[in-house]
């Protein structure tokens, strides 16, 4: 998963990166350039349900894989864009499927870790996408400068291999696997005519119809709640990015070594954020580290 977040990481500082490279190939202004990439995130957000909805039906591991096949081979085909509609329809695919790879990512970690290792584990695959946004500038320093923006878009698609691995070698989760067996054993008990205890028909009824009330219920409102704002103060932070080197006059030219500032910056923040808010968020209790964090994003949208 760590490797697949930090292509994610990758992708959107390049695309911020070589922004001002785009919009002069391509003959547009910033509003446009700003309205393609606002139609490829909106296409994003589709990812983010379906591709869960398939990891429940198919298993964690299987569509994981296929999700990481998908931006890897899409990539590629994002550097032959002949025009900027087309490059707006390619990098939407390749949002599509990295969204979703964050979310069936972590369904599969937080599923086969065990809970007093999960934060730290969680944290450590989220923070290569610090890593990868600065490879991306290294990328940009000493690839785009010499062979154009499209070079960048060539060199994911090794990444594909890393889909292989994940669908030989990963194990499946533990959860989804124990999720199926039951299902199996209570449709045979339903096949065979027995009646089912309260317990097994509660549950089941929730399986066969998850509807997004269930969010709300008492047992799961606050966390929801929680989660929302979260995610809600996360979006804002990083919404900029590939957005804001389009509005720095002459960015152009400025592909040089400013990104060697941004892989110190970058990787310190790795170092300092994600992975010791994981070990805190594993020694102590849950809730008073939320807090914090979201405390942080507000610091951050500020």
């Amino acid at each position: 998963m760590a490797l697949a977040v930090g292509f994610d990481g990758m992708d959107g500082a390049i695309l911020a990166l070589v922004a001002p490279l785009l919009m002069k190939e391509f003959a547009i202004d910033l509003g446009t350039y700003r309205s393609g990439v606002q139609i490829a995130l909106f296409v994003s957000i589709v990812g983010l349900y379906l591709w869960p909805w398939l990891a429940d039906k198919f298993g964690r591991r299987n569509v994981l894989a296929l999700n990481i096949a998908v931006f890897s081979l899409a990539m590629p085909l994002v550097a032959l864009s002949p025009g900027w509609g087309s490059f707006i329809l390619i990098y939407s695919v390749v949002r599509f499927a990295l969204n979703g790879e964050w979310a069936v990512g972590s369904m599969l970690v937080a599923e086969t870790w065990p809970a007093r290792l999960r934060g730290l584990v969680l944290s450590v695959d989220r923070s290569a996408w610090g890593i990868g946004a600065a490879l991306a500038g290294v990328l940009v320093t000493f690839v785009v400068t010499e062979w154009g923006w499209r070079a960048a878009y060539l060199l994911p698609a090794a990444v594909a291999l890393l889909a292989v691995y994940v669908r030989l070698m990963c194990p499946e989760s533990p959860y989804w696997v124990r999720t199926q067996d039951r299902k199996r054993r209570i449709r045979e008990r339903q096949s065979a005519g027995f009646a089912l205890d309260e317990g097994d028909l509660q549950w089941i009824s929730k399986t066969e119809q998850p509807g997004w009330r269930q969010l709300f219920l008492p047992d799961m409102r606050r966390n929801t709640v929680m989660a929302t704002l979260v995610a809600g103060l996360a979006l804002v932070s990083y919404s900029t990015v590939g957005m804001w080197d389009a509005a720095i006059p002459g960015a152009a030219a400025w592909l040089g070594d400013c990104r060697i500032w941004q892989l110190l910056y970058l990787v310190g923040s790795v170092r300092d954020d994600r992975v010791l808010g994981g070990r805190l968020d594993d020694r102590s209790a849950r809730p008073p580290y939320r807090l914090c964090h979201i405390a942080d994003r507000g610091r951050r949208c500020s």
